[in-house]
């Protein structure tokens, strides 16, 4: 039987056993109900209190038990859905907190392929530190991390177009802009769209230059990948559809499939080998990552 299957019917034997749980519980509640009732008018010292609300606590009761039984239930489908060889984790920038939890699951390798090294530094600052980290750990217990991303050219054409001049004044208004400034509160606001991308830029290569420095294995492609791919140890990866442009996001994917990872991991293979391992210094000469207004200083009086 495949995983899917045995998946499927035990969520429909949790059902039927939960259902059948319920039909008792009613029947064993009503039963006490006509019980009740009729002990109330054989015994006259009882015939005072109303018997309306003794139904009332049973019902009452009942309500509790079936709340508690369906968060019981709602735990136990989540815990059937996390075990499905393949589900849908969210759109980025949120699939960020699972990428990580991946990513420290490996072992013996982690493979990387994405535009940006430092994929969602930017949208979601707090998730990708803890991303960061464990990329970090991962090469403090021997783990080997390859990542293939955009070459510097691609890169920078990426850049300009998810963040175009034109639209600068809307991204300073933006949550995400203000949210990123804030937490990096040493960092200058950028005058335009142009210092804007060049911080990007900087903030980038010195994530590489981090990284390499700990061991992390880096490869530029020239060319757009279709996908996104975080793998490890041949047991579990994520995968992302290629965002294109400002307002679009990838939709991400979890997966224990043997066959997907084996054709991902045979993908990731061809492009390591087709990628060049120059790291482009350029990057390292973009302007300062503290940017401020220039200002004029008052002339004294005459």
């Amino acid at each position: 039987m495949k995983i899917q299957d045995w998946q499927v019917t035990m969520g429909k034997r949790t059902w039927d056993i939960r259902l059948a749980k319920h039909v008792v519980v009613a029947v064993l509640l009503v039963a006490i109900a006509v019980i009740v009732t009729k002990i109330f008018r054989n015994f006259p010292a009882l015939q005072e209190t109303n018997v309306y609300d003794v139904i009332g606590v049973l019902a009452i009761l009942f309500a509790v038990i079936q709340f508690i039984d369906s968060r019981i239930q709602k735990r136990e489908m989540n815990r059937i859905a996390r075990t499905m060889s393949t589900r849908f984790i969210g759109l980025f920038p949120k699939n960020l907190v699972e990428i990580a939890e991946v990513i420290g699951k490996a072992n013996q390798y982690v493979y990387i392929m994405a535009d940006f090294v430092d994929y969602g530094h930017y949208s979601s600052p707090i998730a990708f530190g803890e991303y960061l980290n464990k990329i970090k750990q991962a090469r403090d217990q021997k783990v080997m991390v390859r990542i293939i991303c955009y070459d510097k050219q691609l890169a920078d054409m990426e850049t300009e177009e998810q963040f175009p001049d034109k639209d600068f004044k809307e991204e300073c208004e933006s949550r995400r802009f203000k949210k990123y400034f804030e937490i990096h509160s040493g960092v200058g606001k950028p005058c335009n769209a142009v210092q804007f991308r060049n911080l990007l830029g900087s903030r980038q290569a010195k994530f590489v230059e981090d990284l390499s420095e700990q061991g992390v294995e880096f490869a530029y492609f020239p060319e757009r990948s279709d996908f996104f791919l975080w793998l490890e140890d041949d047991e579990e990866a994520i995968f992302a559809f290629k965002n294109i442009g400002n307002k679009q996001r990838e939709f991400s994917f979890r997966t224990q499939d043997s066959t997907l990872i084996e054709q991902f991991r045979q993908i990731f293979d061809r492009r390591w080998q087709n990628s060049h391992r120059v790291y482009d210094k350029t990057m390292l000469q973009s302007p300062p990552t503290v940017l401020v207004k220039a200002t004029v200083a008052p002339q004294p009086p005459a």
